[in-house]
């Protein structure tokens, strides 16, 4: 069966109808569409270590956060060597900066307004 072939079959099944193909078949199909060419680099999931030397702390603290799931999308490779995949650690790392920054109401930043009126109260004193 060509590429051809099965786009006539298409067009003549009426809608919800369903056929059957065989293995020989699909890689026939296969053949005739080529591999897809691939759009740069795969990206590689990250060990333990990696992301260790990436946030400055030991693999044992990021096996905890995986643990914990504190890095989404973590997974343990052949059931016991974790992996990051790199948009976890960017969401994880995001997250962190956000939760650091304070939280918010209006878009001001509440963390920051507490530092500055501690800061003032302290000259007052003097």
């Amino acid at each position: 069966m060509t590429l051809e072939d099965l786009l006539r079959l298409h067009e003549a099944m009426p809608p919800g109808s369903s056929i059957s193909l065989s293995r020989d078949a699909v890689g026939g199909l296969l053949d005739t569409l080529g591999s897809p060419e691939p759009s740069g680099p795969v990206p590689r999931d990250l060990t333990l270590s990696e992301v260790a030397v990436r946030v400055g702390r030991t693999p044992s603290t990021v096996r905890g956060w995986c643990g914990c799931g504190l890095l989404a999308g973590a997974y343990k490779l052949n059931g016991w060597a974790w992996r990051v995949p790199e948009a976890a650690l960017d969401a994880f790392l995001h997250a962190e900066e956000d939760r650091r920054a304070g939280p918010t109401i209006g878009g001001h930043n509440l963390s920051a307004w507490r530092k500055d009126h501690d800061a003032k109260a302290s000259l007052n004193q003097e």
